[in-house]
């Protein structure tokens, strides 16, 4: 009964940081909208910092320099001039922080903001613990969307494709690499193996195939109790 009760409190409390963060992401991709980026966490960084009052500052490769339209732009030449530019910098600065003090985003998770956020709605999507979730990708593939075993496991989670074809097919996710598609297929497996056979079991099935304890699921509880002491933090 302890167990059963303490498990609703626990859904109960992850339920209403998922509901306030997907309000606030919400919020975000509309200000990201507005801007004109049509693409949520395109001009975020990786880490929590501020960024410096020119594009021309960031490395190009990583920060367009269309996300930060005055240093393409003169202040005369852009439609709707330097200053409504760095007003919605700032809203969106002001965003970020308000999702860095909620929690959704961390610094000490090594995902770009815009991966993090797709792995909030994976997660949510499938009522998979988050922290759990981050605890299999550092397993697998310690935190690089990369492809393994000449090509059967793929991306993050590393999803066998030959595997979860109908699932998938289901989701509407035709690649694996890309991170938004592998955190779906990942967590809807994970959830109906966990639906299956709890945590423990959950984890070795993910990984063997068959359920069971296994050092694998142990090492993975252990990497889970450490994000989930990072996101109580």
């Amino acid at each position: 009964m302890r167990q059963r009760l303490k498990k609703c409190q626990c859904q109960t409390v992850e339920g209403v940081r998922y509901a306030l963060a997907l309000i606030l992401t919400a919020a975000f991709a509309l200000v990201l909208a507005a801007a004109g980026t049509g693409e949520l966490g395109a001009a975020i960084p990786t880490k929590a910092a501020a960024y410096p009052a020119r594009a021309a500052t960031y490395p190009g490769a990583a920060y367009p320099e269309a996300t930060y339209p005055e240093a393409a732009y003169p202040e005369g030449a852009y439609p709707e001039g330097a200053a409504t530019c760095r007003a919605r910098k700032d809203r969106k600065r002001r965003m970020v922080a308000a999702l860095e003090e909620q929690g959704y985003f961390q610094p000490g998770v090594p995902l770009s903001y815009r991966e993090q956020d797709f792995l909030h709605r994976a997660c949510a999507e499938f009522q998979v613990p988050y922290g759990l979730a981050l605890a299999i990708i550092e397993q697998e593939t310690q935190f690089q969307n990369i492809s393994n075993a000449g090509g059967s496991c793929l991306g993050y989670m590393q999803i066998m494709p030959r595997w979860h074809r109908d699932r998938m097919a289901a989701l509407g996710v035709d690649d694996l690499m890309e991170p938004y598609g592998n955190f779906r297929v990942g967590c809807s497996y994970l959830a109906e193996l966990l639906a299956q056979y709890g945590i423990d079991g959950a984890l070795s099935a993910y990984r063997y195939g068959t359920p069971g304890s296994s050092a694998y699921s142990a090492s993975v509880m252990d990497r889970y109790a450490k994000w989930e002491d990072l996101i109580d933090g």
